[in-house]
């Protein structure tokens, strides 16, 4: 076990290197594919979870996110078969609805890649698209990875003569470099044939559409020269329009005189391999590689007879330019040509604004070092700006799978501009200092480049008539944030890691300071926000949490921002010594249901991501779990109304479809769930706390 542990630990060093490359999104999910497969290989559940916890979200997206033309079949199945496995474990309960999302959505992508092999016509690709494979030379195993990109160009007139490459490096690859001014050449040479008064210097932005990273190599020579002519055509209102043919693809650089050379064997035989698996129906290469490529295609054909790959092969661009089958020439009918003349004033302005955005998003990119997102991989946050450079990093974060909750992320990590200069702070909770036990937990403040700027410790002591709580306290939970006479504030949740103590109180965004009062609760709170509910002025806190006084009910309480403070309802043998009963405008009691009795739950919870304000219908809205995780039987939908008296009951039909077969097995009793009477029966449990014990509403 040892030893496996050993190469676990060195494959997971080596994951890492290539999720946080400029690699495709395939070639991250072969990666995070084959350390699932490795896991699952050594059959210990406990290690599978260990090791895939952290990893299993991103593996979920990947499955979504990754193209898989220019894949291997073989590839793709190993993917599902491992997806499979990990969904049938369910050994990460939290994600294994976005597991079996994404493997429905991988699936569907295989299903017609296998379409396309055996013979049918993939989906219609974009249009005026000069696509061109790309091969992953960053792979050392010898495994073939690669993919389909294509060139966007846009031309402005300009005091001298300029490419911009978008993305590039600071430093542009010498033969990218050199093949981008050979093409342009080329391009005006053959399109002077068409239009007069061509100017001697243009701003050309050049994008390559998938910015995967950095690009090498000269071989994109043929889809480049092609995507200029046609933007030249385009800008100097030519009377024709030369565009690419769909699913039509190209490979080979240009010589100076227009000649297409061979790119050499090898770079031609991976490259039929990465088209012959994709959609792409014509494949345009060098005249000079014909054989080469012809004797691969056959190879490929045995397995797969039925594909529709043509190889059309040019000596030079004017051979390409009289292949109708790869490209399409039309002319411009006098009424098309006249309208845009009369829109040229207008284009060239947004053509303007397009080059001035595309190089305001580099510059950003590379200069821009405000903080605007936030991403987790395994416990390292991620600090980017808005382009998604990252800024800093910060390691021993353990927020885990909740980070990946969007509703309930902002209780553990949130970017805010805490004293409105223009320029974010980043707070982050459940960060542990490795060897400092006194640090364990804390709450920070970072500033934009990462420094320090303040931390926070909750360490209160607090007693009631059962126990003393002077110690083990949980990180703090960020519930949201207010204003107090001009004041940025940030409320907060401690709870006991042993007990039933928790807190609610109030920083001082901008020092980090402890304010006045405390909100003593006999249970943990697990989400909260800040909402003006009746526009008075006056800003409220709605929290969710369990009551452990009152056989750990569930509750949702409201109280006023500025009344924070006291101990919240409990029994005597709970209450917290030494504070004032709190001023809350509402306290409720949700029930318990027959099904989550039925599982033998102690209480039925509140999904803590639940909690949101709905707004546009002005009503609190939440969920519940009615039975033990794994189980995947829902829950009901409770909304309450802004007036904090009416509720409405949603039964979902996760929730109706159990316990409904229950009810006609005679095991829980009538009515069925998705009725009105269910409905009413469970709004007349509610119960509102009136001082001194829980009432229906009509008592209240």
């Amino acid at each position: 076990m040892s030893e496996s542990i050993l190469v676990i630990e060195e494959k997971r060093t080596e994951l890492q290197n290539y999720l946080y490359s400029g690699l495709s999104p395939y070639k991250k999910l072969t990666s995070l594919n084959n350390f699932f497969s490795l896991l699952l290989a050594i059959n210990n559940n406990h290690i599978l979870k260990a090791y895939g916890s952290d990893l299993i979200d991103q593996y979920c997206s990947l499955l979504v996110e990754s193209d898989i033309w220019c894949s291997h079949p073989a590839q793709d199945e190993l993917i599902l078969t491992t997806a499979e496995k990990l969904l049938s474990l369910k050994a990460f309960n939290i994600a294994d609805n976005r597991l079996k999302k994404g493997l429905v959505q991988f699936q569907y992508k295989v299903d017609e890649l296998t379409a396309v092999l055996n013979g049918k016509d993939a989906p219609a690709s974009e249009i005026n698209k000069y696509y061109f494979p790309l091969i992953d030379n960053t792979n050392k195993s010898g495994q073939l990875y690669g993919m389909l990109d294509s060139i966007s160009i846009k031309i402005t007139k300009g005091k001298e003569q300029k490419f911009h490459i978008i993305p590039s490096e600071k430093e542009i690859e010498a033969r990218i470099k050199s093949q981008v001014e050979i093409s342009w050449n080329v391009a005006l040479h053959y399109s002077k044939r068409f239009i007069k008064g061509i100017s001697s210097q243009h701003e050309v932005i050049i994008s390559f559409d998938k910015r995967v990273g950095f690009y090498v190599g000269d071989s994109l020579g043929v889809a480049l020269t092609l995507a200029y002519i046609n933007e030249l055509f385009f800008f100097y209102n030519a009377p024709l329009t030369i565009t690419a043919k769909e699913s039509c693809c190209f490979t080979g650089r240009i010589s100076h005189n227009g000649e297409t050379p061979s790119i050499g064997c090898e770079n031609i035989t991976k490259k039929i391999e990465l088209i012959f698996y994709s959609g792409i129906k014509t494949f345009v290469i060098p005249k000079a590689d014909e054989t080469a490529a012809e004797e691969k295609l056959r190879k490929f054909k045995v397995d797969y007879p039925q594909r529709n790959l043509k190889l059309i092969t040019i000596s030079d661009i004017e051979d390409l330019l009289n292949r109708r089958n790869a490209v399409e020439i039309k002319k411009l009918s006098i009424l098309k040509r006249t309208g845009r003349t009369i829109a040229r004033n207008k284009l060239v302005t947004l053509l303007l604004f397009v080059m001035i955005g595309l190089l305001s998003s580099y510059f950003l990119y590379e200069y821009d070092d405000n903080p605007a997102t936030l991403d987790l991989y395994g416990t390292t946050l991620y600090v980017k700006n808005k382009t998604g450079k990252v800024l800093w990093t910060k390691n021993q974060v353990f927020i885990g799978n909740y980070f990946h909750i969007k509703n309930f992320r902002k209780n553990f990590c949130r970017i805010i501009d805490i004293d409105n200069d223009g320029i974010n702070e980043v707070l982050v909770a459940f960060e542990e200092l490795p060897g400092n036990e006194k640090e364990r937990g804390r709450l920070t403040c970072y500033n934009y480049n990462g420094i320090l700027r303040w931390k926070y410790f909750f360490s209160d002591t607090v007693k009631t008539k059962r126990e003393l709580f002077t110690e083990n306290w949980n990180s703090s939970i960020m519930f949201d944030t207010a204003s107090i006479d001009g004041r940025k504030i940030l409320i907060c949740s401690n709870s006991n890691n042993l007990s039933f103590a928790n807190a609610i109180y109030k920083l001082d965004l901008l020092t980090g300071k402890r304010l006045p009062g405390t909100l003593w609760h006999v249970g943990h709170c697990s989400s909260g926000f800040v909402k003006d509910l009746n526009n008075d002025g006056v800003q409220e806190l709605i929290v969710i949490g369990t009551n452990n006084s009152f056989d750990h009910a569930r509750i949702i309480f409201v109280l006023q921002v500025t009344h924070i403070n006291g101990y919240a309802p409990s029994t005597e043998e709970y209450r917290f010594y030494e504070f004032p009963p709190a001023d809350l405008l509402v306290y409720v009691k949700i029930p318990q249901t027959d099904l989550s009795t039925y599982f033998e739950m102690r209480c039925s919870m509140i999904e803590v991501s639940s909690l949101h304000d709905r707004n546009d219908i002005r009503k609190i809205v939440f969920s519940s779990i009615e039975a033990p995780d794994g189980s995947n039987v829902g829950g009901l939908i409770y909304i309450l109304d802004y007036n904090l008296k009416d509720f409405n009951v949603v039964v979902s039909s996760a929730f109706a479809y159990p316990r409904d077969k229950l009810v006609k097995n005679k095991i829980l009793s009538p009515p069925f769930s998705d009725t009105k009477e269910y409905q009413e029966l469970i709004k007349k449990q509610i119960l509102f706390w009136n001082g001194k014990e829980f009432v229906p509403l009509k008592k209240l």
